[in-house]
């Protein structure tokens, strides 16, 4: 099986340079260096990401389309990453994303065949990206173009979670990583920005700023803002997600069944009592079946539910 494109070597690769659009980028073999063409239904800022409703019927809950201005590529220890926000009182059900970039791809006998990127939801810390809430490995289930210059294969990329992810009101960040060191993952960015401005990290090292000027990368993200039912079914899968013991997901998620029961019956009072038991019991975990980050998500999303219900 042989990559497309072979990849830059380690010095070649450290090196990076300024673009027009203020995004720090590493030297490109996968594509051409020239931002893509930008087709006119892109030519308004926050609107939907152009011709999105066509690949996905699922709610947009943060729309992050942008004037596409540059791009950085993420390759075997250089991340990228992105901030969204859920605002106070919303409870986000995660199911899907949308990410503007060339994603890798090689052929292999007469079809192409994607190759995994890491895309991963981290906490926020003090305006950088903290903790792991969740790591995913992930192909697009759909593409539409997004207009692109010679050599290149931009496309709109669609990514289905394997299980929802809830997240209750706070700033978490969208980080993309390729793993695979004969392939690269190129992001688009431009501007304006929204929310706080693109970060870059190198092997591991501390995040900074991606630019001299604000940026963004131009990426949506897709689900539910629900009921407290449907939050607490949500938050259920969520848990399934995040591949605990068996024992621990049986002993979570009996807390969630209880508190949806109590939903179902209009008991109030019962629900506010089994989603503190929830809480607690994820608290007794924290650093031993659970991170702090995954504690903190689960943590925040049954005090949103709780505030829903007026507990």
């Amino acid at each position: 099986m042989t990559a497309q494109f072979a990849p830059p070597s380690r010095a070649r690769f450290r090196q990076s340079v300024l673009l027009t659009g203020a995004i720090l980028v590493s030297v490109a073999t996968a594509c051409s260096d020239t931002a893509p063409t930008m087709p006119t239904t892109r030519l308004s800022p926050r609107t939907p990401l152009f011709s999105a409703t066509t690949i996905t019927l699922v709610p947009i809950l943060w729309d992050q389309s942008i004037f596409v201005g540059s791009h950085a590529h993420a390759h075997t220890g250089t991340m990228h990453a992105d901030d969204f926000i859920v605002p106070a009182g919303a409870q986000w059900s995660i199911s899907q994303l949308m990410l503007a970039a060339d994603h890798p791809r090689f052929y292999n006998g007469t079809e192409y065949e994607w190759v995994p990127v890491t895309i991963q939801i981290r906490a926020d810390n003090a305006g950088s990206p903290g903790s792991i809430i969740q790591s995913y490995s992930l192909v697009p289930v759909d593409t539409e173009a997004a207009g692109c210059t010679t050599f290149c294969i931009t496309m709109n990329n669609l990514y289905q979670l394997p299980a929802p992810l809830i997240l209750g009101p706070g700033t978490y960040w969208i980080a993309v990583d390729e793993p695979n060191s004969s392939f690269e993952y190129t992001w688009y960015t431009g501007g304006p920005a929204l929310g706080g401005p693109a970060q870059t990290s190198f092997e591991g090292g501390p995040w900074f700023p991606s630019g001299s000027t604000r940026a963004d990368f131009d990426f949506a993200v897709y689900g539910t803002d629900g009921t407290p039912a449907n939050s607490t079914q949500n938050l259920q899968a969520t848990v399934d997600g995040f591949g605990l013991p068996d024992g621990t997901v049986t002993a979570l998620n009996a807390k969630l069944r209880n508190a949806l029961a109590a939903i179902g019956a209009g008991d109030t009072a019962g629900a506010c009592s089994a989603l503190k038991d929830f809480i607690n019991q994820v608290n007794a975990l924290t650093g031993k079946k659970l991170t702090t980050a995954q504690a903190n998500t689960l943590i925040t999303a049954a005090e949103s539910i709780r505030a829903q219900l007026g507990c």
